[in-house]
């Protein structure tokens, strides 16, 4: 469900989104640890890794890592809402395609 969310954004926020054919770097993203606080999902704690891999070789072009992330929904008033907040304003904050 995640995943789905992931491509959703990045897909309203206009970047392409490739297939498996096509001949472009990849963004790997693996969710290490992802715990909606319960008592009021005020907050994600978050652990990931995100790289750029280069096609063919599958060599990284760039990563980065963050660990006990702590992602502050404070609007959400379920789990669901808790990761959709923390996806949408927090994860892809600042993240601009390139000009075409």
């Amino acid at each position: 469900m995640l995943a789905a969310d992931f491509r959703v954004q990045l897909e309203n926020q206009g970047f392409r989104i490739g297939t498996s054919e096509d001949d472009i770097p990849v963004l790997r993203t693996e969710i290490r640890r992802w715990e909606p606080y319960s008592a009021d999902y005020s907050m994600v704690t978050v652990d990931i890794d995100v790289a750029l891999i280069e096609p063919g070789s599958g060599r990284k072009l760039w990563n980065a890592t963050r660990t006990d992330w702590k992602v502050h929904t404070s609007n959400a008033r379920s789990r669901g809402e808790a990761s959709a907040i923390a996806i949408a304003e927090t994860f892809f904050s600042g993240w601009q395609p390139t000009a075409r």
